[in-house]
Order: C-alpha cells, then sequence, then structure tokens
C-alpha cells in the first residue's frame, strides 16, 4: 500500500491510495488471470451469475442467493442469475427414479 498516503474510505477493492479501483485496471488484470489460467475469457459481470448457479446447484435456497447478490426483485434472481445445469436436472430426475424401479 501507500503508508501514509493511504486513506481508508471503506471500500472492498481499493486502489494502491484507498480509492475506487479504475475499472479498466480492472478488466485488463482480470483479462490476465484468465490468459494466465488458460480459461477462455466471458466478461467480468459472468461471474455473478456463476457464483447464483453454483450456489443454486448446491441447494442454497434462492431467497439467500438473492440476498447475497442484492437484488430486489427474487425473480430477476430466479429468471436471470441462476441457470439450470445439466447434472442439477439429472439429479432432478434421480429423485422420483424409485417411481419407475421395480
Amino acid at each position: 500500500m501507500a503508508g501514509e498516503a493511504y486513506t481508508d474510505n471503506d471500500l472492498i477493492f481499493p486502489n494502491q491510495v484507498g480509492e475506487p479501483l479504475d475499472i479498466r485496471n480492472l478488466t485488463k488484470s482480470y483479462e490476465r488471470v484468465l490468459k494466465k489460467a488458460n480459461i477462455p475469457y466471458k466478461n467480468f459481470h459472468s461471474m455473478r451469475h456463476t457464483f447464483a448457479t453454483r450456489l443454486f446447484e448446491e441447494d442454497v435456497p434462492l431467497k439467500t442467493v438473492q440476498e447475497l447478490l442484492g437484488h430486489a426483485d427474487i425473480s430477476t434472481t430466479a429468471n436471470i442469475y441462476t441457470h439450470v445445469m445439466p447434472k442439477q436436472k439429472v439429479k432432478a430426475v434421480d429423485k422420483i427414479d424409485y417411481l419407475f424401479t421395480p
């Protein structure tokens, strides 16, 4: 950090002197991390969708996911941010498989 030049502005991701990050620098850093990890580029915002979807897959209640994302309306979380992955579909069908198994 910048020692005495640093001002604590109660930010989660401040720059070196405590001010808000420049989005261009954040984007460049994000792109470098993806490239270094050999991960195909996805826009930064897609992490919110992944976060919501992974919580949903772990059976975290939708209301909890909504609050973690800060959505005022649960339909935003349900209809835009959570995606049903193939694994979830199989898991759902497996729950009633007993009906069809002798």
